[in-house]
């Protein structure tokens, strides 16, 4: 009985040995609790503003409390009026006003408030000629500050549009001529300008008059500039009995109504809004080369300005992402400043750039002479 008990008791010294050698370690011993808290946070640092943008500041909260804005316009209407009256309205609460009218009687209006001591209009937009006739008359002042314009890598071209810092830049331009494309099919359309001398055209053919819109003028300089014509092939243009229509609005409707075939002078802007109700037109480009106005259209603060705040926050505004994409999405134009803003042109109107004939800051400061003269005018036979 003892020799057959051993053999099971060292069995159970073995697994017990086993057991505790498997069995976890211990826990240690807690830590004790540190006697001092640890170091709190440090605050985030505020970054450092700039005098010019403590400044801005000010302005901003100063345009709220204005609260309003009135813009003599040219071109910021329709369409394009009420997404700035949202779009800007919305985001900063100001009330904007846009009365509406040709430049140049704009421009008259803006000078009589001005010698009454009523001025009204906090910013004035038209073509830059227009703009700069407004500035050469001591009409405007320079919007001096505004951060956009700081802005870094963005820039197809600066919207800055004179040295002055009077003028700013919101729209470009290609003009070429248009066709109404139920009465000439795209193959029978003009091939150059001096196709338009030819005898079909005669009475066919519109074009703005440069007693009250610069853009014909425009195109006058800069195909002059470029050797394309000169001043008898204007005169030449006259005895066929071209339409003349007062702005190019009248001239478009006249191309879309049927009373003419051939708009010389559309700006791809400018008939946008026509394309976009139905209008059944196309850009012509044509062998000469398709003008090109990186300034067409220009806005300046005008001096003593009710809501001089408001107007400086709405350029500033302008030339952002957000108002350069408003404008470009409302009026069916392409957005040439900003990088980052998409092309949004219907097909009608995107002319097939082959070759370019610049129409330059300075040939568009040279119309504000020549629209002052009549030069263009009293070629085509009009009186100024």
């Amino acid at each position: 009985m003892k020799q057959s008990l051993f053999p099971f008791l060292a069995l159970v010294v073995v697994f017990s040995l086993f057991s505790v050698g498997c069995s976890p370690a211990s826990p240690p011993p807690a830590r004790p609790a540190p006697t001092t808290a640890p170091p709190a946070a440090l605050p985030a640092v505020a970054p450092t503003l700039t005098p010019e943008q403590k400044a801005w500041e000010e302005v901003v909260a100063a345009a709220r409390k204005e609260g309003k804005l009135t813009l003599y316009s040219f071109n910021f209407i329709g369409d394009v009026g009420r997404a700035f009256i949202k779009t800007f309205g919305d985001r900063y609460g100001i009330k904007v006003d846009i009365v509406a009218g040709i430049g140049t009687v704009l421009v008259e209006r803006i000078k009589s408030e001005q010698k009454a001591g009523q001025a009204t209009a906090d910013v004035f937009d038209s073509a830059l000629s227009l703009v700069n006739i407004a500035k050469q008359d001591g009409l405007t002042q320079p919007y001096g500050y505004l951060p956009v314009l700081e802005e870094k890598d963005v820039w197809n071209i600066h919207p800055k549009a004179d040295p002055e810092g009077h003028l700013l830049g919101v729209r470009s331009s290609t003009i070429t001529p248009y066709i109404n494309t139920k009465l000439v099919k795209p193959g029978d359309a003009p091939r150059s300008y001096r196709s338009l001398l030819e005898p079909q055209w005669k009475k066919k053919v519109t074009i703005d008059s440069p007693l009250t819109s610069p853009v014909s003028i425009w195109m006058y300089l800069a195909t002059l500039k470029a050797g394309v014509t000169n001043d008898d092939y204007w005169r030449q243009l006259t005895k066929q009995e071209p339409v003349i229509a007062p702005g190019f609005r009248e001239m478009f409707l006249k191309l879309i109504q049927g009373e003419a075939q051939v708009a010389i002078d559309g700006a791809d802007g400018s008939i946008a809004p026509f394309v976009k109700e139905g209008a059944l037109v196309q850009a012509v480009p044509l062998e000469d080369g398709v003008l090109v106005a990186p300034y067409s259209v220009a806005i300046a603060i005008i001096k003593n300005a009710p809501h001089p705040n408001a107007a400086r926050l709405f350029l500033n505004w302008l030339s952002s992402q957000e108002g350069e994409n408003t404008y470009s999405q409302a009026a069916g134009g392409i957005a040439v400043y900003r990088k980052d803003v998409p092309d949004a042109r219907a097909a009608a109107i995107k002319a097939d750039i082959k070759k370019v004939i610049p129409i330059d800051l300075a040939i568009q400061l040279e119309a504000t002479r020549v629209q002052r003269e009549g030069t263009f005018a009293k070629i085509l036979g009009l009186e100024k």
